[in-house]
This record gives structure tokens, C-alpha cells and sequence, in this order.
């Protein structure tokens, strides 16, 4: 039988690790076609933006083909702006885990921590905050259906992208 809260947890570790390495292929592999990321902005000192369709965000990628074409976009170094790409070093912390009884799917919370440095500015950024991944079990794997980065430090560069979450 599959030990499903350990696979989630695996997860969640892996996808940081293939964003620290930059295998953005591997990496897209972990979303499901209809996958979203989200990270809200802070409305005040304790309250987050609740939706993103009518309220601002730090980032809203609506599925894939978004995910796919920040990918493309790092990849391909026609871009000046992420030429070269920053180095980022993320730290999960170990989750906490639900199981859905009926689907299996799985919703995983988790603090973390990156580090990312700027080649152009010598410059180390610091970012923490908390993650809330929602996973679909298809065919006996784990995709991530949607990830919602809650960032603590409010105050982020101008330049930001979703591999330094």
C-alpha cells in the first residue's frame, strides 16, 4: 500500500530541490495541466489578499502553459532581466499533512526559507514564509494542482520570480 502523507512530503522537498537546481523540466513534470501558483499580497499587518481575481497579488499563474512560459522565458536567456539566473537555496520544513478519505489527494502546509543571489548585484536576498500545497493523486503519483506561497517579508525586490518561493 502507498504511504501517501510520505509521499507528499516528498514532494514538496523534491520541488524545492529542482528549483534550486534548475531542472525546470523535472520540475514542471510536478504540475498538473491545470495547476496554479499563488502568492497574495498583505492587505494590512495580519490580513492576506483572498482572491486573486479581484485583488492585487505578488504573482498568479493560472495553469501550466503560465508555468511553461516563465520556464521558457528563464531558460532561454533572451531575457536580460534573469541573464544569469540567480542561484536560490530553499529549506522546508516538515509538513503537516491531510489526507482526503475519499479522493487521496493530499493538502500539504510547510514553512520555508530561500536565499537567493544576485550574480549582477553581489547581493543575498532573504525570504521566508509558508507554503500550502494541494496535491491530486493520478495513477499512484502525486501532481501539485496548486501552490499558495504566503511570504512574510513583504517588501520584495522589484524583480521576483516564482522559483525564489
Amino acid at each position: 500500500m502507498l504511504d501517501l502523507e510520505k509521499m507528499a512530503l516528498d514532494l514538496v522537498s523534491l520541488e524545492a530541490q529542482l528549483l534550486d537546481r534548475q531542472e525546470w523540466t523535472e520540475w514542471l513534470n510536478l504540475y498538473a495541466e491545470t495547476a496554479r501558483i499563488w502568492i497574495p499580497m498583505w492587505k494590512d499587518d495580519s490580513t492576506l489578499t483572498a482572491d486573486p481575481d479581484t485583488e492585487l497579488s505578488f504573482m498568479y499563474l493560472e495553469n501550466k502553459d503560465y508555468l511553461r512560459e516563465r520556464v521558457n522565458r528563464i531558460s532561454s536567456g533572451l531575457s536580460v532581466a534573469l541573464t544569469p539566473v540567480p542561484r536560490v537555496c530553499h529549506i522546508v520544513g516538515r509538513g503537516h499533512v491531510v489526507i482526503d478519505p475519499k479522493t487521496r489527494d493530499a493538502s500539504v502546509k510547510s514553512s520555508w526559507m530561500s536565499n537567493v543571489y544576485h550574480h549582477k548585484d553581489n547581493a543575498l536576498t532573504h525570504y521566508a514564509g509558508h507554503y500550502e500545497h494541494t496535491l491530486e493523486l493520478v495513477d499512484d503519483r502525486y501532481q501539485i494542482s496548486l501552490k499558495k506561497v504566503v511570504v512574510i517579508n513583504d517588501r520584495l525586490q522589484s524583480q521576483v520570480e516564482f522559483y525564489y518561493f
